[in-house]
């Protein structure tokens, strides 16, 4: 199959992978009854009951779909009926695959930086005044 393009991950994505993913006649609720997941909230698709849905398919390939599921990175919960619309978006045309897999992971590593640097940026306060509050002499 063809290379989709979709960043951040340790293979390429092949479309016959996800194709063969697609095509599993399951919904999403038949996989949240099918497959419960013990200590996870009950009633929504994980990633682990997603995986086992799809036995024979290309595990990295099963990562990629079910992370255009959601928004963000390390994400494994996602709600059936918007795994079911966006599943629905996805066999509408791949490329829809790769746009909400590529967003996705730019919001999540966006947000992750922008965190790192506001405590980063608290941190440096906090021993600035710390410094010059304590020993203002120095």
């Amino acid at each position: 199959g063809e290379d989709l393009g979709i960043i951040g991950y340790p293979e390429p994505i092949y479309s016959n992978d996800v194709l063969q993913i697609l095509d599993n006649d399951m919904s999403m609720e038949e996989i949240v009854q099918k497959f419960p997941i013990e200590d996870r909230m009950p009633g929504y698709l994980t990633y682990e009951a997603y995986v086992m849905a799809n036995p024979d398919a290309n595990p990295v390939a099963v990562r990629a779909v079910f992370d255009g599921f959601k928004v963000g990175i390390n994400n494994n919960l996602v709600a059936p009926y918007v795994a079911e619309a966006k599943l629905d978006l996805f066999r509408e045309d791949l490329n829809n695959l790769k746009g909400e897999v590529n967003v996705g992971k730019l919001v999540g590593v966006t947000a992750l930086v922008c965190l790192i640097g506001l405590i980063g940026g608290a941190d440096y306060f906090a021993f600035y005044h710390g410094w010059h509050g304590w020993f203002p002499e120095w």
